[in-house]
């Protein structure tokens, strides 16, 4: 049966994997802002087991998102930015594809406070993309592979994109902090004094 999107009846879910080693009160503030609220909300949090272990977290949190009846998932980084809209945004251009995300990543490193924005056709950023039980059923890489938004994103599965939204909808924020992946953290990968596009990242954040 086909899920009506734009249905309050449309149970959305949101998982945030973390490893207990960042603060998280902004990741409730995100939670609690959101114009659309979420019903279920994961959080994926416990003693680890292997290192590292994101991908992991994330099959684990959306395994209990989606036992606990969500249609739709939303992966919620630790610490990132997502703005009120930011369910409502993507939810209004999805049509129950099993994966939904933002064909850009727009970043921001705390430590030069500089942007970087990044663009990548046909596919998502984890802290940008949504996810149904759909997603489940297909070959996922061992737990402690670090690409899973790659991986996903080239499976073959039904797909919709959201525009980044203007100002941006989602920011991911750098800083180093607890365990980290690839070189997205590094600041000499950041160049942009000022954000390439409108973004309202919140002074707390800066």
């Amino acid at each position: 049966m086909a899920v009506n999107t734009h249905s309050t009846m449309t149970k959305v879910g949101i998982v945030v994997p973390t490893r207990g080693n960042r603060p998280l009160n902004n990741t409730y503030r995100w939670v609690k802002s959101q114009t659309r609220k979420p019903d279920i909300v994961v959080i994926a949090d416990y003693k680890p087991t292997i290192t590292p272990d994101l991908t992991q977290r994330v099959r684990r949190g959306l395994h209990n998102a989606f036992s606990k009846g969500a249609d739709i998932a939303f992966i919620f980084e630790d610490d990132d930015y997502y703005a009120p809209n930011y369910i409502q945004h993507m939810l209004d251009h999805w049509n129950g594809e099993a994966l939904l995300g933002i064909e850009q990543s727009l970043m921001y490193h705390q430590a030069n406070k500089r942007w970087r924005l990044t663009s990548h056709p046909g596919r998502a950023s984890l802290y940008s993309t949504g996810l149904t039980r759909e997603v489940m059923g297909v070959d996922w890489p061992p737990d402690r592979h670090t690409f899973l938004d790659l991986h996903l994103w080239q499976q073959n599965l039904s797909k919709a994109f959201a525009p980044i939204g203007s100002p941006a909808v989602a920011v991911g924020v750098k800083h180093g902090i607890g365990l980290v992946g690839s070189g997205s953290h590094n600041p000499k990968n950041f160049g942009h004094t000022q954000p390439p596009i409108k973004a309202d990242l919140p002074k707390s954040l800066q």
